[in-house]
């Protein structure tokens, strides 16, 4: 059932897909509508920042962040569309993972927890030259949560919780990027805004998100 702390962010998902639809609906009258389409590959670090109330904690330690550094790739879809003179607003759709592994313990367990997810969002930017500098908000719908853990008295193995969290997150992050032609790098930061504990065994824990990207891209 959908509480009342979700109802902010499906509010925004909503003015955002509405928003993109009427800047998509203008760009055809604009521009020429395959002008500005691409396409962007990378892949980057990410962190799970996983926080647990004291009472539950079995040490004094309240923070187990899995932020042990490990590559995901990412690949989406993109619309750069000229607002006003070097001034961009950049839809895009595309597939995420995202989620951390922590560091091995002392004990010797390690563990791991990976979101699949769509994410739909926009980059608004400004050019200088070759370079462009942007800000930008997108919304992540998860697919599949899976994670591994070890430890010395229990073998590897394998879970899903996908149940355990909630379907949607919800980002805003920075972008810089230098162009050559048709072709494009960029770095990109994205910080969590949302949690991403459900309402089930995780609900005392907060949960966060953050990750951290490189693209080559292309764009007609």
């Amino acid at each position: 059932m959908r509480t009342n702390s979700h109802l902010p962010c499906s509010y925004f998902r909503s003015i955002l897909i509405f928003t993109l639809i009427l800047i998509m609906s203008q760009a055809i009258y604009s521009q020429s509508f395959l002008s500005g389409f691409g396409i962007e590959i990378g892949g980057g670090y990410n962190q799970l920042l996983w926080q647990v109330p004291l009472s539950l904690s079995s040490s004094n330690d309240t923070r187990f962040n899995r932020t042990h550094f490990d590559l995901t790739p990412e690949v989406r879809i993109k619309y750069a569309i000229q607002v006003r003179t070097n001034i961009y607003c950049s839809p895009f759709l595309g597939y995420n993972r995202f989620g951390g592994q922590s560091n091995k313990g002392t004990d010797g367990y390690q563990d791991e927890i990976w979101f699949d997810a769509f994410d739909l969002g926009f980059i608004a930017s400004y050019q200088v030259s070759r370079l462009s500098f942007g800000v930008g908000y997108k919304a992540n719908r998860h697919n599949n949560i899976t994670g591994w853990y070890h430890s010395p008295s229990n073998p590897d193995d394998n879970f899903n919780w996908t149940s355990e969290f909630r379907t949607w997150s919800h980002n805003v992050g920075i972008r810089i990027s230098y162009e050559l032609w048709y072709f494009s790098i960029a770095g990109e930061s994205w910080f969590g805004i949302s949690e991403l504990q459900g309402s089930g065994y995780l609900a005392p824990t907060t949960i966060r998100q953050n990750h951290f990207r490189v693209f080559l891209g292309y764009t007609i």
